[in-house]
């Protein structure tokens, strides 16, 4: 009998069931119970019941998305049966339940080993949500769904909250999630702050803010966002830079670092220019005709989104498709202080 969490010899309901019926679901179970505990004995303790609310509206969100609450199932001679007894029709409803829980497993597991971190004396619990949506296309709402297409589509977001009364740091948690939904809002449509189910709609999405940084009374957090649509070829990745001033309670904007009226946008266009089309990847660029004046180069870099204020220098990153194609995939480009003294607000520290 496969060895999960608890005691397979008790287990009762579908879930529990569900988890015992395969050897690699139920690994997963000890993998993610263990990840679990450790993180609660990490937190501190006023945090605790908010974790071990997302733990539990985790498993409703992932019951209700695999009808694992169904626990009765037609069979063919029409009688009704426990979804998870002996008999062939339970038996595979057992294995469409544990196919659709693996995948949610394994990433429920990497938020959790990282639900606890403290950065410069600030503790930041990790948060989390599971949001599902019914797929729009009628042959993949079916029980019978497979694990590729469970009939639903899903987005598992995570972000540091942290774990202050200082008004300062309230105001920064408010501001990643609005980031956050704001990257989840629907093309053509005005922002609405607030998780929708609809932003989970055909896709299988994890929307993953990581531990944040420190430096200059600023706090990055890097966003990473990677969608797989049902029915695409490839998924679709972004990645972004959150960075917010602390005492002045706003975004970072091009202002705190750059002098205004300063030609710092046509000086990053040149050297970022020069990096790209001399770079391994230079074959797949868009456009070369307009070089450094290429319009996606320079909206892309005047985005702060795409900065990341490091020692070294002013990283930009590149989204996808926006000056080649996935295949082409374009490395940051780090431009030197010592390239943009001139152009830098006085005091500005890097």
């Amino acid at each position: 009998m496969p060895v999960a969490s608890f005691d397979c010899g008790k287990a009762i309901s579908p879930m529990e069931r569900a988890i015992c019926s395969d050897k690699e679901l139920s690994a997963a179970d000890v993998r993610m119970a263990a990840a679990y505990r450790q993180a609660i004995e990490l937190l501190p303790a006023e945090a605790v019941a908010s974790f071990r609310g997302d733990q539990r509206l985790w498993l409703v969100a992932l019951e209700r998305g695999c009808q694992i609450a169904e626990v009765e199932v037609a069979r063919k001679d029409g009688k009704p049966v426990d979804a998870a007894d002996s008999s062939v029709d339970g038996k595979a409803n057992l294995a469409r339940m544990a196919g659709c829980m693996k995948g949610a497993y394994g990433d429920r597991t990497d938020v959790l080993k990282h639900g606890y971190a403290k950065v410069d004396g600030v503790a930041f619990m990790t948060r989390s949500l599971l949001l599902l949506s019914p797929d729009s296309s009628p042959d993949r709402t079916a029980v019978g769904g497979t694990e590729e297409f469970p009939g639903f589509g899903s987005l598992a977001v995570s972000w540091p909250e942290a774990q202050s009364n200082d008004p300062r740091w309230t105001a920064w948690n408010a501001a990643v999630v609005r980031k956050l939904q704001s990257g989840l809002a629907v093309d053509g449509k005005p922002f609405k702050p607030g998780w929708r189910e609809s932003m989970a709609a055909d896709t299988d999405s994890t929307l993953i803010a990581a531990t944040p940084e420190m430096r200059q009374g600023r706090v990055s957090v890097g966003i990473t966002m990677n969608t797989m649509g049902h029915g695409a070829a490839h998924p679709n990745e972004a990645y972004l830079t959150f960075t917010w001033v602390l005492d002045k309670q706003r975004a970072l904007t091009a202002e705190d670092v750059f002098k205004p009226g300063s030609a710092w946008k046509q000086a990053l266009a040149v050297y970022a220019w020069n990096d790209l089309s001399h770079g391994e990847q230079s074959a797949g660029l868009y456009e070369t005709k307009d070089g450094a004046r290429t319009k996606a180069l320079l909206d892309d870099l005047s985005d702060v989104d795409n900065w990341t204020v490091t020692e070294r220098g002013l990283s930009l990153g590149w989204p996808e498709y926006t000056l080649a194609p996935r295949l082409y995939q374009l490395d940051d480009t780090v431009v030197p202080w010592a390239k943009l003294r001139q152009l830098l607000v006085p005091g500005f520290l890097p």
